[in-house]
This record gives structure tokens, sequence and C-alpha cells, in this order.
């Protein structure tokens, strides 16, 4: 899985993007179904926005966003959108191939 990680604001610390990489790496347990995954983070005032974009091979593409004034929680929360949809996915493929 081939990750990148896009920082619209200088306001961020710089070990900012290596606690964002971090989390991304908790998404290994997806690596075979997911090729690409690209966060980006923009600092609006007191929000924080993350996006998460997953390129999912022939299935598609898969985007998560979440934005609060919690930078960690807005990963959480992209995070458990993205992993919900991935879920999904794989769910509707099992119950075709099952014949559901």
């Amino acid at each position: 899985m081939r990750k990148q990680i896009s920082i619209l604001s200088d306001t961020y610390p710089a070990d900012t993007r290596g606690l964002i990489e971090s989390r991304l790496d908790s998404m290994h347990l997806f690596g075979n179904r997911l090729d690409t995954v690209t966060a980006r983070l923009v600092r609006d005032h007191e929000s924080h926005a993350i996006e998460l974009v997953a390129g999912a091979g022939r299935d598609g593409t898969l985007v998560a966003r979440s934005k609060t004034t919690n930078l960690m929680q807005a990963l959480d929360e992209a995070i458990d959108r993205l992993t919900a949809q991935l879920r999904k996915l794989h769910d509707r493929r099992v119950d075709r191939h099952r014949g559901h």
C-alpha cells in the first residue's frame, strides 16, 4: 500500500506527518485491497479537516472525510469511516460470491 500525506497548512508541528503515517499503518489489514491511501490535512481557523482517499483497484475509489476541533478525533473518525466502507465492500463481495 502506497501512502501519500498532504498537509495544506504550515501551522502543524513537524511530527504531524509521522503521526498520520503511523495511524494509516494500522490499515495494513486491508493492504491487499488498497493500492494507495492519500491523506489531506487542512486547518481552518479552529477546526481540522481530514480527507482520506483510498484507491481500491478495480473496486473504485473510497473517500472518507472528517472535520472537528481536535486533530486526533478528526483522524480517528476519518479512519473509522474508511474502515466501514472497506468492510461494506468486503461483505458485498463475499455475499455475491456466496450467491446471496
